[in-house]
């Protein structure tokens, strides 16, 4: 098992302190909102099949969020930008390298094996809570921007691998470990990263989001456990492999739910 996460490498200068974090992360999550904003612009404009005039009308607007390829538009524009700035912040503090900083290491094959296992049952019991919740299996919000894709190998793309490297780059790459070594500690970081990375999940209800927020606690631990963002990415990724999955089984017919 590798060190944690939170504990110092001697020798080493400490990541950046919680409030440099916080002031970085929130400069990202700026740029994110200002790039999907105008990559939602030149898409009414480009398109035709809509006015600026939507923008201003709600209901209109919400339309647009279940686009699945204007989700593949965004996702490829706003990821790259996001693990962008997230190295940058991260190899701005010298005498860290970001590899360390961000925690991008490997695991041995059987700690790989442990955690993909516990993934997987992961998955399969907050499948059961859904079902047993009387809930669809698959949300609406998955449905819809699956069936309006377009370029599914697109899509897959953006939803399994874009999306969750990004995502886990900043949250449990570098704004856990910025926060991991503050007052809050790691088990603070762990709860704080997993509840704002579940609310920024706006297009779903709230039962998926508590669920997305719960997840959230377990790819921290393991975050946390193994020191590994790498193995953060691997299990977001193995999530959303399952649920795209699920999804194209229920379009051909052989899944229900």
């Amino acid at each position: 098992m590798t060190t944690l996460a939170h504990q110092p490498v001697p020798g080493r200068p400490p990541a950046w302190g919680p409030w440099a974090t916080l002031g970085f992360a929130v400069l990202i999550g700026v740029v994110f909102i200002v790039l999907q904003s105008l990559t939602l612009v030149a898409y009414l404009v480009l398109s035709g099949d809509a006015s600026l005039a939507d923008l201003a009308d709600p209901e209109r607007a919400g339309l647009h969020a279940s686009n699945g390829f204007l989700l593949v538009i965004a996702t490829l524009v706003t990821a790259p930008a996001v693990v962008g700035l997230t190295l940058l912040f991260a190899r701005a503090r010298q005498g860290l390298p970001v590899r360390d900083y961000l925690g991008w290491i490997s695991l041995s094959r059987t700690d790989w094996l442990r955690w993909l296992a516990l993934t997987l049952l992961f998955v399969a019991l907050m499948d059961t809570v859904t079902w047993l919740s009387g809930r669809p299996l698959i949300p609406d919000f998955l449905r819809e921007t699956y069936t309006t894709a377009g370029v599914l190998p697109l899509y897959w793309l953006a939803v399994a691998v874009a999306a969750p490297l990004s995502e886990e780059l900043f949250f449990r790459g570098f704004l856990f470990r910025g926060l991991s070594g503050s007052r809050i500690g790691p088990w603070g970081a762990i709860v704080f990263t997993a509840l704002v990375w579940a609310l920024i999940h706006t297009q779903y209800e709230l039962f998926y989001v508590v669920t997305i927020f719960i997840g959230g606690l377990f790819i921290g631990y393991a975050r946390w456990r193994t020191g590994s963002v790498l193995l953060a990415f691997v299990i977001h990724a193995t999530w959303n492999l399952v649920a795209l999955t699920e999804t194209a089984l229920w379009i051909g017919g052989y899944l229900k739910g």
